[in-house]
């Protein structure tokens, strides 16, 4: 690539369909795959769809849907053939789900203390809106937890921060 070339930023208007060109910059290019010194940062905050001004209509009752989904991870299968209740994952216990923070960035987080981590608790905290502040689709959370606790795909315990694991 030439050392003073112009480089291009297109975007996709989702509402058009349309690509505009919407900066053009120079950089320094070593050829090796990476930019050298310093390239002019796009401005695309003209292009980018706004956050409306308040949450969506059933905001609340997605926050609890999903609250209420993950409070009783220990009672979480249960069997028609023997009726035994089981949690979702293997040797896990003590678990709680909490929401933080506010629209669009509300959080649920749930903790859960499990035999990998014996000495605190492992933490999944859950995005409850997507970037454009609509109800995140949150239809398989709770399996992909189950799954990364039943496969032990859980961060090494030495991450772990003030007695919290987070994965």
């Amino acid at each position: 690539m030439d050392r003073d070339k112009h480089h291009q930023v297109r975007l996709l208007d989702p509402l058009t369909g349309q690509v505009r060109t919407v900066l053009g910059g120079t950089g320094n290019h070593s050829g090796t795959g990476r930019l050298e010194g310093t390239t002019p940062t796009p401005d695309i905050s003209a292009h980018c769809w706004k956050l409306p001004d308040s949450p969506p209509p059933g905001a609340l009752e997605h926050e609890e849907r999903w609250r209420l989904r993950f409070a009783d991870l220990e009672h979480f299968w249960h069997s028609n053939e023997t009726g035994a209740i089981t949690p979702l994952a293997t040797g896990m216990h003590d678990a709680h789900a909490t929401l933080h923070g506010s629209w669009p960035d509300r959080t649920l987080q749930v903790t859960i203390r499990h035999p990998r981590y014996p000495d605190g608790v492992i933490r999944r905290t859950i995005q409850l809106y997507d970037e454009l502040g609509r109800p995140a689709d949150l239809e398989y959370a709770d399996v992909l937890l189950m799954e990364d606790l039943d496969t032990n795909y859980i961060p090494p315990v030495e991450e772990a921060r003030n007695g919290i694991l987070d994965m």
